[in-house]
């Protein structure tokens, strides 16, 4: 089982209140059939919420978390610049993977396996 990691910056997306978005990912957590566990951590003092769902295939996961995310209308549009999403590579934490960041400067990774991808995700898929 691997985990990917949804960091929110509260402080970057005044327009939502922080329960607000912990409540709609948790929502997603329970309705989606590739979460397996759903984890908070709030550090109010660093300005962030890291949410951790774990599952067994993180490319699937992340497929419907982007639609969730990004197109279902369930989270305001300005969530986008308060994201940072990574998950586990094939060695754990010390090869993560950046799926998202609301600075398009930073360069992605593609969970799929694709050009940008970094290492190989055959345990990923």
């Amino acid at each position: 089982m691997k985990t990917l990691n949804i960091q929110i910056q509260p402080s970057r997306c005044l327009a939502i209140e922080s329960d607000k978005i912990v409540a709609c990912f948790r929502k997603f957590s329970e309705n989606n059939e590739y979460v397996v566990e759903f984890k908070t951590v709030e550090n109010k003092a660093e300005d962030y919420i890291n949410i951790f769902l774990s599952s067994l295939s993180l490319s699937k996961l992340w497929a419907t978390l982007k639609e969730y995310i990004f197109s279902s209308g369930q989270l305001d549009s300005q969530i986008a610049s308060a994201l940072i999403v990574i998950c586990e590579g094939d060695d754990g934490w010390n090869d993560y993977l950046l799926l998202y960041h609301f600075d398009k400067s930073e360069q992605t990774d593609d969970i799929g396996g694709g050009p940008s991808s970094t290492v190989h995700l055959s345990t990923l898929i």
